[in-house]
């Protein structure tokens, strides 16, 4: 189906009828939930009003090494417009080595660098041809939803084909679950026992920083099902159908019509309800899970590089600390929780600014050392001179491989593990902040 076809399509058009109202008048559309960093109400009487109130930290940086940040519609619209134009001109130059470095400037802007950057250097000298291909079959004036699809289609993938094409926006799970909840209320609204396939927007669950109390991402009411994201292929051709959707709507709104970008307003403003569609979820609870279980993979998604031992990070922004836990060991034994204030973030890279001065450091975490005050200048010693115990300044080993996913470090040896400190210490509890937000 292309998109001429899906547009004139009955289901599709009376969704979009129904919709249009709701994007621009006042009151029409009323959406509101607690931000879980911030703990204010977050709330829109408009869709066209949520885009007004749209935020997002973002953060890296460019390819002079310049740091670049912001949070506003304006802003990110602005940083999005360089990164653009720079990507496009290097994919028309085939500049490959351009082109990795934008694509992870683009996602490091996204907060989803986490493996999807490796990816990208991983396969540098392939780039220009994957995106060749990923180009012809998303082309929104073109592209046919039934395929053929990229291979690899995420979060990231999205955010890099949205600069590349005309007409295709970002569908991630924010963006996701609002579609998805637009289309449950249009069915509840009509009577529909069932949701039309052909608007049954999927979603996917976000990352936690309170697992105690997750954002609602699922649309589901009663009878009214939408599954979740269950590949990247289904991706594509779901962020296909949304870019024809959206094109259409902010085509026809009074309002959207007459901005600059009126599709990336729009997917701003969906962005911003879909961070939690309300309501809260209760947690079941679960089986311990036994050390090396496949699930550990999800539940601790964060390595070591020494000795590969997995963990997970929790932020908790009521007392603005973040806490890493971890699983089972074979033999039984389980490390107690680690926990660091934001405070303590900063001043161990402070400490890190002051003794290395833009070189790279050490792990330096030695048990024996530590515990004589005599281990040489690196990042446990950073966490003992807080002061804290020996037991919290061998959690280096976790601390380290943490903030380089955050973009506070940048590894330089994985074995013995050095990094190099990229940003101010005062930045870096912004950017840890950034990192626990949504995508």
């Amino acid at each position: 189906m292309y998109r001429d076809e899906y547009l004139k399509n009955d289901d599709v058009s009376s969704f979009i009828k129904w919709l249009l109202p709701r994007l621009d008048m006042e009151g029409s559309f009323k959406h509101s939930y607690i931000d879980r960093r911030s703990g204010k109400t977050w709330a829109c009487n408009s869709i066209y009003n949520a885009y007004q109130q749209y935020r997002w930290n973002f953060s890296y940086s460019d390819e002079n090494n310049v740091f670049q940040s912001g949070c506003s519609y304006a802003e990110n619209a602005a940083a999005l417009d360089d990164l653009r134009n720079k990507l496009r001109q290097a994919y028309l130059n085939n500049d490959a080595d351009l082109l990795c470095r934008l694509s992870c400037m683009v996602l490091e802007w996204g907060g989803v660098s986490n493996w999807n950057a490796d990816w990208c250097i991983n396969n540098s000298g392939k780039l220009v041809s994957f995106y060749r291909e990923g180009v012809e079959a998303l082309n929104p004036s073109v592209a046919d939803d039934r395929g053929p699809f990229p291979k690899r289609f995420n979060s990231g993938m999205t955010k890099i084909y949205s600069l590349l094409l005309d007409d295709f926006i970002i569908y991630d799970g924010r963006v996701g679950a609002a579609l998805g909840h637009l289309a449950v209320s249009y069915c509840q609204d009509r009577g529909l026992n069932s949701i039309p396939t052909l608007i049954s927007f999927p979603w996917s669950p976000g990352k936690e920083a309170n697992p105690a109390n997750p954002k609602k991402r699922n649309p589901s009411r009663g009878n009214l099902q939408i599954e979740p994201l269950s590949s990247p292929e289904e991706h594509a051709c779901w962020n296909l159908r949304a870019s024809w959707l959206l094109n259409e709507l902010a085509r026809q709104s009074s309002k959207f019509s007459r901005l600059n970008e009126p599709l990336r307003a729009l997917e701003a403003a969906l962005f911003m309800i879909g961070y939690d569609l309300g309501g809260q979820v209760q947690l079941r609870a679960s089986a311990p899970v036994k050390a090396g279980h496949k699930t550990d993979k999800i539940k601790y998604p964060f390595i070591t590089h020494g000795k590969g031992h997995r963990f997970r990070v929790d932020c908790n922004s009521d007392n603005e600390s973040i806490t890493f836990s971890y699983p089972v060991k074979e033999n039984g034994k389980q490390r107690a929780d680690d926990t660091f204030t934001l405070s303590e973030i900063e001043r161990i890279t402070g400490y890190l600014k002051e003794h290395f001065e833009g070189r790279s450091f050490p792990l330096a975490n030695d048990v024996q050392r530590l515990g004589n005050n005599n281990e040489k200048a690196g990042l446990g010693m950073a966490i003992r001179a807080l002061p804290q115990k020996v037991s919290k300044a061998q959690a280096a080993s976790y601390l380290g491989p943490y903030l380089e996913k955050v973009r506070v470090f940048k590894l330089i040896v994985p074995r013995p593990a050095r990094w190099r400190l990229l940003v101010e210490p005062g930045e870096a509890v912004r950017m840890v902040k950034s990192f626990h937000d949504e995508t």
